[in-house]
């Protein structure tokens, strides 16, 4: 994992990002609302591997849009990059995230997520779009304390 680094995405790398998240079949129409989310990337410095996202709602935030691409799936990149969203998220005094997975429950609870009931998340949370209309009924529910 030497070859890349992961750091804060600015502006020009949200076409790519998009890209990536569409690959990965992952919501992608809002993240240029950069206000709201903190977009970290894994990247050589030239090619975007991986992305994460997390909307701020202090004290707690929404992890988004985990993506790693395909061919380096299986080989740490992905806890890599939840790992620094966590780190990230603790020093703007979040102090606990929330998700919603259809695929990667078991991925997140090997990172010490609980599965929780939609019901138990806080308004902020569930007022959002992917609580409200883009993740189904049927997607799990997931927080950590950090």
């Amino acid at each position: 994992m030497n070859r890349f680094s992961i750091y804060k995405a600015i502006d020009t790398h949200y076409p790519e990002i998009k890209h990536l998240l569409d690959l990965c079949k992952l919501p992608s129409d809002d993240i240029e609302d950069t206000g709201s989310h903190t977009f970290l990337i894994m990247s050589d410095g030239s090619h975007i591997v991986g992305t994460i996202a997390m909307k701020d709602y202090h004290p707690v935030g929404l992890l988004r849009s985990l993506a790693v691409e395909k061919n380096y799936r299986g080989q740490g990149y992905g806890s890599a990059l939840v790992q620094q969203l966590e780190s990230e998220a603790r020093t703007q005094g979040i102090e606990t995230l929330y998700l919603l997975t259809e695929t990667a429950d078991a991925f997140f609870q090997s990172l010490g997520y609980l599965v929780t009931q939609r019901d138990k998340v806080p308004a902020a949370i569930q007022e959002t779009s992917e609580f409200s209309n883009i993740c189904p009924d049927s997607a799990v529910c997931l927080m950590k304390s950090l």
